[in-house]
Parts: C-alpha cells; structure tokens; sequence
C-alpha cells in the first residue's frame, strides 16, 4: 500500500505513524504504467471546488494509466463540500476512461449520511486509454 498526497503535511502525519507515503499529484501520479492492482480514493472529487469536466476526465484517465488490467478504481465522498460536478456526470466519466462494471456501493453508512449526497463505487479497468479492450 502507497499512500499518494499532495500536501508534505499528510505525509509527514503517516510517516511519523509508521505508515509510508509520498508526495505527489492525481494529474501525474508518481507511478510507471499499469503496474498497481487498485486505487481508492476518498474525497478527491469533491474537495475541489475548482474542478471541470476536463479534469475530471484527466484525473480518470490517470488513475487508468498506472491501474494493470482488469485493475480496480474505488472512489467516495459524502458531499462535506460542494460537489463540483453533479453525480451522474462523475460517473460517466469513469465510464468513458476505460472503466467498466461500475457497481454504486450502498451500505449503512451511505444510508445514514445520504443527506450528503454519498456517490461511492467501485469499477474494473476495462479498457486502456487509447480505448483498447483488456
């Protein structure tokens, strides 16, 4: 497990609990091609209220690039900041970065925080970035 931040702050908090991890950015992760089985990310979408459309799509089209094949892509957030980009939009961008077998993810937690607009999925990469079939 690598943890990837942008702030030197959260990495400094998980070295000094013994965790690793390193500084870098969802555009450019720090990472050769398609060598990581999975990727979770909590909170990256919403945290930005300056994101688009655009990079929506660049920050999907990264996380397919370092994924292997048939590699899984989980991602939530429960709202705590305006969403950018509205739900359904956020989804079919995953869709159109090569990710497949979207499956929403509802439990007791997403119930009781559904005032918050909980969006948590997992998906399968299925295609590469060049929209190759894996």
């Amino acid at each position: 497990i690598t943890n990837i931040d942008i702030t030197p702050e959260s990495i400094k908090f998980l070295k000094e609990r013994g965790e690793a991890g390193v500084i870098g950015d969802v555009f450019k992760l720090p990472v050769r091609e398609g060598v990581l089985d999975g990727i979770m990310a909590v909170n990256l979408i919403n945290t930005s209220v300056a994101m688009d459309r655009e990079d929506l799509d660049g920050v999907f089209k990264e996380i397919n690039r370092v994924l292997k094949d048939k590699g899984h892509f989980i991602q939530s957030h429960f709202g705590y900041y305006v969403q950018p980009i509205p739900r359904d939009e956020q989804l079919l961008a995953v869709e159109e970065s090569g990710f497949g077998n979207i499956q929403l993810i509802q439990n007791e937690l997403t119930s009781e925080l559904a005032y918050l607009e909980p969006l948590a999925f997992i998906a399968e990469k299925t295609q590469n970035n060049s929209g190759q079939s894996n």
